[in-house]
């Protein structure tokens, strides 16, 4: 699905940096830069994530570029090709979930080796899991990374013993319980949701503090507490050009704005703006997170062992 014209994909680079909700155009530019230093590749993921779903590309400066993607555990395919725009062409394509978008190309097969085999959790400790991590699913604002790590750690040290939950225990409870929060996320039509308006917010901060520094004002209705102004429920934030602003709100620096809205969507849960929450919203569509689980094999491809496994 996309919004306004942006891809609903998170990337991140082998320079780490993330971009979110980003254009078709911005999606070739990163494609067309890999080779560089500290800029081979690239891993994307929808938005929201989807377990075992994912694409990813590696070029080295005079070399193909190695396209690969992922559309189950055992859907596992890769290419080389010589021609940047035709990966972007795909990519975009793969992100648009356009029919036939794979078709023309020459995949192989990959194999993402075996998979580890997880214990059944014993049923008392398997619900009390369960119930903290649809907890915070209905929150919306943690990504599966840190779903993983809460509940491989909810129950350490109690009286179901020191650590009763594995990695690949909780991941397995955390992907299950994600794919039913996407199938009854999908029964709420296209509209965006508050958390999908605070990272809207987001986007549009950043992008004044790299393009418009000094131009961004906070009209008075955004405030830590998740006041919104009474405007068809939008948030108190605009953009405007210093000759509009006059008169009509407080002025304020890009960063500290930044900071201001980060305390909005805060990682102690205060001041969320109201509604429903989900795996689309807030800091979930931000953050890419370093690959916590199994199965996922997602790595930087054309290397002959990954650096670390990396989220999409």
């Amino acid at each position: 699905m996309d919004k306004d014209g942006d891809l609903a994909i998170k990337v991140e680079t082998e320079n780490g940096q993330t971009h979110a909700w980003i254009t078709a155009a911005r999606l070739r530019e990163l494609v067309t830069r890999l080779g560089g230093p500290h800029d081979r590749f690239l891993v994307v993921q929808r938005i929201p994530d989807i377990p075992d779903v994912f694409a990813q590309v590696w070029h080295e400066a005079g070399g193909d570029y190695r396209l690969e993607h992922r559309a189950a555990q055992d859907l596992f395919f890769g290419t080389d090709l010589d021609d940047p725009g035709l990966v972007a062409d795909l990519l975009t394509g793969w992100a648009r979930r356009r029919p036939g978008w794979d078709s023309g190309v020459a995949w192989a097969p990959i194999d993402p080796g075996p998979r580890e085999a997880v214990p059944e959790l014993p049923d008392d400790v398997r619900e009390a899991v369960e119930r903290r991590v649809r907890a915070l699913l209905l929150c919306g604002y943690d990504g599966r990374r840190a779903l993983v790590e809460t509940a491989e750690d909810h129950l350490v040290g109690g009286e179901h013993g020191e650590r009763p939950v594995s990695r690949a225990q909780a991941q397995e409870v955390v992907d299950r319980l994600w794919l039913e929060r996407l199938a009854e996320q999908e029964t709420w039509g296209e509209g965006p949701t508050d958390p999908d308006r605070v990272a809207r917010a987001f986007g549009a901060l950043d992008a004044a503090r790299r393009h418009r520094p000094g131009e961004l004002h906070l009209l008075p209705g955004l405030r830590h507490g998740g006041d919104r102004r009474r405007t068809g429920g939008r948030a108190g934030l605009r953009l405007l050009p210093p000759a509009e602003h006059r008169g009509r709100g407080r002025g304020v620096r890009t960063d500290a704005a930044l900071r201001r809205v980060r305390r909005l969507a805060g990682d102690d849960h205060r001041g969320r703006p109201r509604g429903r929450g989900g795996p689309r919203g807030g800091r979930a569509v931000h953050e890419v997170g370093r690959r916590s689980g199994h199965g996922d094999h997602r790595r930087a491809p054309g290397l002959a062992k990954a650096p670390g496994r990396m989220t999409g």
